[in-house]
């Protein structure tokens, strides 16, 4: 049996699997609004990993949810999050 991570959605469908591949840590965000340009984002499947506050807490009203587009990051206002390639 293989050893890694597997996740699947609720329609049971297999939508990351690190079993077979190695992640890539490109880079860290904590500021306010802004963007990145990462060519190497070109290079896999992107993901972002959102860092919770000091308290532990997220809180939806104060979450800012990165997008990543081709090559580009952007959020639209505070952020603390790492982004990689897997």
């Amino acid at each position: 049996m293989p050893t890694g991570l597997q996740c699947w959605d609720a329609s049971g469908n297999l939508t990351v699997d690190l079993t077979s591949r190695m992640t890539r840590l490109l880079g860290y965000v904590n500021q306010g609004a802004g963007s990145i340009q990462e060519p190497a984002l070109a290079q896999g499947i992107p993901f972002v990993i959102l860092v919770l506050n000091q308290n532990g807490l997220m809180y939806p009203e104060n979450l800012t949810v990165p997008t990543i587009s081709g090559t580009t990051v952007a959020w639209g206002g505070a952020a603390h999050f790492y982004y990689g390639t897997y």
